[in-house]
């Protein structure tokens, strides 16, 4: 048995309205509830700080209001845990909230 758990997959920023989430594919475990921690940090200081989301078992994580205003880099991380297992941090690419906005899907626009 691993003692590493696999790390989440499919992680994404989405970002409509300057509200901004971050989502991934729930890990595939035997048994148990696998739990997640989201942390963030910015471009300009290293340490890195929770969002709210330490050890949930959902598979997404709303930004913290302070993160969705300012025009920060914003990098984030994400692992998967279960017990005293952890899977490896999975990192987002830089993001930054003026410039990276989602798109509506142009179906999703009424006729």
């Amino acid at each position: 048995i691993s003692s590493l758990l696999p790390a989440p997959t499919n992680v994404e920023i989405y970002s409509y309205n300057f509200q901004s989430l971050l989502r991934w594919s729930p890990v595939p475990v035997q048994n148990g509830t696998v739990l997640y921690t989201a942390q963030y940090r910015t471009g300009f200081y290293n340490e890195w700080s929770g969002m709210g989301c330490a050890q949930t078992p959902q598979t997404q994580c709303g930004f913290p209001p302070e993160m969705s205003r300012r025009r920060w880099t914003i990098l984030l991380r994400l692992r998967a845990e279960l017990g005293p297992l952890s899977s490896p941090w999975v990192h987002t690419p830089p993001f930054v909230v003026d410039r990276n906005k989602a798109k509506p899907k142009q179906d999703t626009i009424p006729n």
